[in-house]
């Protein structure tokens, strides 16, 4: 591949915050112009403190930043942006009461003076990148997929030559996420701009991107073109040779004996066509069993099925050796509690209310209104959790 000029380098970068946390110990990264540059890493390895320095929002303790090949020193945000440094956030910072138009437009002075040159430039966008949004369609009426095309165009909006997108895949279903594939490679390869990808996904990471640099630690472990890797050489990258080695390690056949008698959970054989393999494992009495992989990995898939949430899961889940039955309700009858990745709670209720309310129906049956009984497990919750409230 022919070297491109860097359009932004980070030399020796390091950030140490006041309570004596290291977040990165001297990072360099360089991002050229039409190239979709991979940032990758564990949660805790620096890819969120290294993009903040580069969008302005924290300052570096040491090193420099270049920008076209001088120094810079960005305070704040919108110093980035004005050099044309736009960066879209894993949670989507739009106003969802306003319009698409006044979304993309809404850092634009004289918003409400000019609508019919900002309507032009918006068509402009749309045309440029081959996707029509309704610009008087209100943002809190789009789709998650929508949205982040929302943000996007808000980057290009501003002029912005360097777009960080930061887990722009995240949140969004398979067919949502091929409207931002082909919005970056669009904007590397036909606009010229460069993109800062950050990405938990290590298939996207090789089909978009054209280098990668993976973070662990604060520090950068790898730095390489994208053809010359593969899935697994970024995982023991991101993971560390030490624990990728535990998942090549031999395994004995079946599942692992519980000393002590009945296991208090029992899963045999759980699958779900094209989101989990078969999986056994066994929980007994008073343990404590982790369960770790990167983001996609299927860790909240294996989760849902034995929660009875996955209709199409199969295999079986024993509680203290019993089967129960498929649905939610009857894994909440069996004894079990799912504590999500988005924490369900109702904010107009008390604290009180929201510890009651799965046990509502729970209480009795013939009255599922009826809360006083249910009240009477309060006082206990809050001696067991520590009085929270």
């Amino acid at each position: 591949m022919q070297a491109v000029e860097p359009i932004m380098q980070l030399r020796g970068v390091r950030k140490a915050f006041a309570n004596g946390t290291v977040a990165l110990r001297g990072v360099d990264l360089s991002v050229s112009p039409g190239q979709v540059h991979g940032l990758l890493g564990a949660n805790g390895a620096g890819k969120s403190t290294l993009i903040k320095i580069l969008s302005g929002a924290y300052p570096a303790t040491e090193g420099e930043i270049l920008w076209r090949g001088s120094a810079v020193c960005w305070d704040t945000p919108k110093a980035a942006n004005d050099m044309g440094v736009a960066t879209v956030h894993q949670h989507i910072p739009l106003v969802p009461t306003l319009t698409v138009l006044e979304n993309v437009f809404l850092e634009d002075d004289g918003l409400w003076r000019q609508a019919g040159s900002l309507r032009r430039r918006f068509e402009a966008l749309c045309k440029r990148m081959g996707y029509w949004l309704d610009p008087d369609q209100m943002v809190s009426d789009l789709s998650i997929g929508q949205r982040q095309m929302v943000a996007i165009y808000q980057a290009l909006g501003s002029g912005a030559d360097l777009i960080v997108l930061d887990e722009p895949t995240a949140s969004l279903a398979l067919d949502e996420r091929e409207l931002v594939y082909a919005a970056v490679r669009r904007l590397s390869k036909v606009e010229g701009k460069a993109v800062l990808f950050v990405s938990h996904f290590l298939d996207e990471v090789m089909a978009l991107t054209d280098r990668v640099t993976v973070l662990r630690d604060g520090v950068v472990v790898m730095t390489a073109e994208t053809q010359n890797l593969n899935e697994s050489l970024i995982a023991e990258a991101i993971v560390g040779k030490q624990v990728a080695a535990l998942e090549h390690a031999p395994r004995r056949h079946g599942v692992r004996q519980v000393s002590g008698g009945v296991p208090r959970l029992s899963v045999k054989n759980l699958a779900s066509p094209g989101k989990l393999l078969p999986l056994s494992l066994d929980v007994a009495p008073g343990e404590v069993v982790g369960l770790a992989g990167l983001l996609g990995s299927g860790r909240s898939e294996v989760l849902h099925a034995i929660y009875r949430a996955d209709r199409d899961a199969t295999g079986e889940v024993l509680i203290d050796g019993k089967p129960f039955g498929r649905s939610t309700g009857a894994a909440v009858a069996a004894g079990i509690g799912l504590v999500p990745e988005g924490r369900q709670i109702f904010p107009n209720l008390s604290t009180r209310e929201n510890l009651i309310a799965t046990a509502a129906n729970r209480s009795g049956a013939s009255d599922p209104w009826r809360f006083e009984s249910v009240c009477e497990l309060f006082p206990r919750l809050s001696e067991r959790l520590g009085n929270m409230g």
